[in-house]
């Protein structure tokens, strides 16, 4: 979860930046703040 303003790569981890990076990429999904807390209140967690 990035919350606030100040990440200035917030753009890169959101949209798949590290996937490159990680063994299992489709086992992570890295939100914004904003979104986590959407799907907090949907119960998609």
């Amino acid at each position: 979860m990035l919350g606030g303003d100040g990440w200035r790569l917030r753009d890169f981890y959101t949209s798949g930046g590290l996937n490159k990076h990680l063994t299992r990429p489709e086992l992570v999904e890295i939100v914004t703040l904003e979104r986590f807390v959407a799907l907090a209140n949907q119960g998609a967690l």
